[in-house]
């Protein structure tokens, strides 16, 4: 079971969900995809900064994987087939259509467990969604 949150802090708005049967990975990439549905769908303008503490979607996302992937039929470097296509397909899909729409997206990594006002707060309603799968 696990459970996924987002918080957009300057509009007050939380979004949340669960899953019966998935990993932390898949949760942590359902949250970045639901964000960048909800920048989308309310035409969000100038630059949306997503925070994660998500080390695995960070890092994929900032140094380039998720293209190469994409771009190879999602193969990894190791000519393994990555995980989470589903996700990382829309998530590839929303980046680039909010990018040359209307507005630019920077991802930030944050420590998790560290005490981070909202980081905290998204992890707490993401347990109890998960709780509730």
């Amino acid at each position: 079971k696990g459970g996924w949150a987002v918080y957009f802090e300057e509009i007050d708005v939380k979004l949340h969900g669960s899953s019966p049967y998935t990993t932390n990975n898949r949760m942590e990439l359902e949250a970045i995809a639901r964000a960048l549905s909800y920048v989308n769908d309310n035409c969000f303008e100038g630059k949306v900064i997503l925070h994660s503490d998500s080390a695995y979607a960070i890092n994929s996302l900032t140094n380039g994987n998720v293209r190469r992937w994409s771009k190879k039929g999602w193969k990894l470097s190791n000519g393994k087939q990555a995980k989470n296509i589903d996700i990382w397909e829309r998530i590839v899909f929303l980046i680039e259509k909010i990018e040359n729409d209307f507005c630019t997206i920077e991802f930030m990594k944050v420590k998790g467990h560290s005490g981070e006002e909202f980081n905290e707060l998204v992890d707490e309603i993401a347990r109890k969604e998960a709780q509730n799968a």
